[in-house]
């Protein structure tokens, strides 16, 4: 028996301290040998549970478990023992029908416990009136059962608990972060909700992902998808093994960037694609322009997309690829703008890409910067561009004389190179850091 059917961990997995009462007798009853009485036992504590779930359901004005509790209470007080055998024997169709607690096939596993319960209460059941043993085995099978189907879980109902969160979720007060929806969602409705309900929230919410048109915000639907996937694991990768592909190849080319957004988030949703779709998301990928450059820059993100983005970033015209690099800063465009200066052939594009680095400077290495000073020295496009050249480069410079030292020699052979007048700033902040010798002749310093 694995450690997950010992009964000890599965008491402890029982929510209500007056079901695990039952469930303790049960287990003690089993090891003590009185098969009959364990399994007695716990079906009395099923029972209990189902009735209590529905109590609480009236609880929380549930009109439906209220009027049932009223009902129940009813017969209680005039000892209607029939109407109270009734209930009995209709309370996991109960369960499964009205209240949706229980899968038409853990009401089936559970109705096989009612079955071992009349034949160890009453003898009279069995073919020859001798009575029902039942084995360690079928006791332990009715426990597992019996846990994962009720003890362990709220009273979460199927199309009920996904209408409360389809309306929550729609609403004003739900959370706004990721992790903040990974908290609240949880313990509500994830955590301990049946598998089918939690399928049915990826489903849902993966739709509502992928949608045109969604109904409601399409950030809203992703985090709840990254909450299932951080809290039920399993149950969301077969949901999103079976719908994701589905979803994918149903959907027209404008719900591409919408799937580009939940691939960022779970790149692993990439091998579940059929190949002819990742073609047509490579395809569009190669085929997008500056309009579509959220989708670029979120492929970029994507390590299987990587490529594909930035090949059709660098194929950008400088001034549609600009001011997508200065509102993005990010390494990777920082380094795609140091390739970028070092092939210009217009003063523009010069300038261009010049301030995205002293923009993106954060993100860059000495060896980047380097990079940056050898193709400014060499290349007349950027140091003849305009006045802005010494200015972007005078921010540079005042960046990299405390982060990165070891460019003083590039510095320096920058302003030997190009000593003119329109330098005479870098030439004396250079003096001023000693990179550069303040006895210079006149000549120089005229030119």
């Amino acid at each position: 028996m694995s450690m997950l059917h010992d009964p000890d961990d599965l008491i402890l997995q029982v929510r209500a301290p007056d079901i695990r009462r039952y469930v303790d007798e049960s287990v003690r009853a089993l090891r003590a040998g009185a098969l009959r009485a364990a399994v007695l036992s716990l079906w009395v504590a099923v029972n209990s549970d189902i009735i209590g779930k529905i109590r609480e359901l009236a609880a929380s004005g549930d009109s439906q478990a209220s009027a049932e509790i009223a009902q129940l209470e009813t017969w209680i007080q005039a000892n209607d023992l029939r109407s109270l055998q009734t209930f009995e024997t209709e309370v996991l169709k109960l369960a499964r029908d009205t209240y949706e607690f229980l899968t038409p096939i853990e009401a089936d596993e559970l109705e096989r416990l009612r079955q071992d319960r009349h034949r160890c209460a009453h003898p009279a059941l069995t073919p020859d009136g001798s009575l029902y043993d039942p084995s360690p085995e079928q006791i332990r099978a009715h426990l597992v059962a019996a846990t994962r189907a009720l003890f362990a879980h709220p009273p979460v109902q199927g199309r009920s608990a996904l209408a409360r969160l389809k309306a929550e979720v729609q609403g004003q007060a739900f959370p706004a972060q990721g992790d903040q929806v990974a908290a609240y969602l949880g313990p509500k409705y994830i955590d301990r909700g049946k598998d089918v309900l939690v399928r049915q929230i990826v489903n849902l919410y993966l739709q509502q992902a992928l949608a045109p048109t969604p109904d409601v915000p399409r950030e809203r639907a992703l985090h709840i998808l990254m909450a299932v996937k951080a809290r039920r694991f399993d149950v969301y990768r077969a949901a999103m093994t079976e719908a994701w592909p589905r979803r994918v190849s149903n959907a027209d080319d404008t719900v591409l960037p919408s799937a580009l957004q939940l691939l960022d988030l779970d790149a692993d949703l990439w091998n579940l694609l059929p190949e002819h779709e990742q073609l047509r998301l490579t395809t569009f990928l190669q085929q997008a322009s500056a309009n579509q450059a959220e989708s670029l820059l979120t492929a970029l993100r994507i390590p299987t997309l990587h490529g594909t983005a930035r090949t059709s970033l660098a194929a950008l015209p400088a001034d549609e690829l600009q001011p997508i690099m200065l509102a993005h800063p990010q390494q990777d465009l920082a380094l795609l703008a140091i390739e970028r200066l070092e092939t210009v052939d217009t003063f523009k594009a010069g300038v261009h890409f010049l301030e995205v680095i002293v923009a993106s400077r954060e993100f860059l290495s000495e060896n980047d910067l380097r990079r940056v000073l050898t193709a400014a020295r060499t290349n007349d496009q950027i140091y003849d561009a305009s006045h802005r050249t010494p200015f972007f480069l005078s921010i540079l410079l005042h960046f990299t004389a405390t982060t990165h030292p070891g460019l003083a020699p590039d510095w320096v052979a920058f302003i030997e190179e190009h000593p003119y007048f329109l330098f005479a700033g870098l030439k004396k902040t250079l003096k001023k850091l000693r990179w550069l010798p303040t006895e210079e002749p006149e000549a120089v310093e005229n030119q």
